[in-house]
């Protein structure tokens, strides 16, 4: 028997996140996202994936679409899929794990997006020269620690960045290298054991 469907989750009134098709006209004035629960991580219920997809919201409406978007560590493509839908113009998206990439591709094309780069990479070898507006990151925080002086040469001044996948215990640690590494703390939550925060970017 299989086990049961989770019930949509509805983000900020803006997007709804199913693990199921939806018939057309069910969520008027709302953009649906449909994540089956593959083997890739990110179907939106996680308290991780769910802050950092109302964070992303919340900054899409403060500043004019077109804003560029890089997801680091993408899972199932989600946090992506969010920010094209929210107005992202330039989107890329990686992950370290080849089946999270494949699952990522299969739920952009499901969900008919177009204009999201998706590839394997290991954010510590990425050869990258250009900077995003906007730079979610939802990895263990051993690897934000380590990935974040990095990401300060791929954020624009003044950028947006989004950490998540990060333990209550360990993130003063995380906190503590990112504003050594010129970060400004937003705002943080914290939901059960995972915190999630948002930074601008010096």
């Amino acid at each position: 028997m299989s086990a049961p469907k989770a019930e949509p989750l509805m983000i900020r009134d803006r997007l709804i996140i199913s693990q199921v098709e939806v018939a057309e006209g069910t969520y008027p004035d709302k953009k649906v996202i449909v994540v089956p629960p593959e083997m890739a991580f990110g179907t939106g219920d996680h308290p991780t994936t769910a802050t950092c997809l109302r964070l992303l919201v919340d900054h899409s409406e403060s500043v004019p679409s077109g804003w560029s978007f890089l997801d680091l560590g993408t899972g199932s493509g989600v946090l992506a899929i969010a920010g094209k839908l929210l107005g992202a113009g330039k989107v890329k998206a990686f992950d370290f794990d080849a089946k999270a990439v494949e699952v990522a591709a299969q739920n952009i094309e499901r969900n008919q997006i177009t204009g999201i780069e998706i590839f394997e990479a290991d954010v510590f070898e990425w050869e990258n020269s250009q900077k995003f507006q906007v730079v979610a990151a939802n990895l263990f925080s051993t690897v934000l620690v380590g990935a974040l002086p990095l990401m300060t040469k791929w954020i624009e001044r003044k950028g947006r960045l989004i950490l998540s996948g990060i333990l209550a215990e360990q993130w003063q640690e995380v906190l503590d290298k990112a504003e050594e590494c010129g970060f400004q703390l937003v705002s943080d939550k914290k939901i059960g054991k995972w915190m999630t925060a948002s930074f601008d970017a010096s």
